[in-house]
């Protein structure tokens, strides 16, 4: 039931700095004891248009084994918004994977 807290950072030239954390971890980035990473499911949303409504909507997914990674979303989608779900995956056993975030969100640089 431990969901990531996750930061979004841009940073220029495309892409986004992505921090996550547990919760009860607030001194540093850092992954669930019982997964193997942090998937995250995302979008590209040109201003105006509304963010997606679930993870289910995302058409683009990045998995890291590391708490701390960079998702390149490319110079061309430069000021577009970022929406991303994220969840702990346990990648041995599926079954043992975390629930999803609230979309998070920020402006490509």
């Amino acid at each position: 039931s431990d969901i990531p807290v996750p930061f979004l950072a841009p940073l220029g030239g495309g892409e986004i700095k992505v921090t996550c954390r547990r919760l009860t971890d607030q001194t540093r980035p850092s992954i669930h004891n019982d997964a193997d990473g942090i998937e995250c499911r995302y979008i590209f949303v040109p201003k105006g248009e509304k963010p997606p409504r679930s993870w289910e909507d995302c058409s683009k997914t990045q998995t890291s084994k590391k708490a701390r990674f960079i998702i390149n979303c490319g110079v061309r989608n430069a000021g577009h918004s970022f929406y991303g779900f994220f969840h702990w995956v346990n990648l041995t056993n599926p079954t043992n994977s975390g629930p999803w975030t609230n979309a998070q969100g920020a402006v490509i640089a």
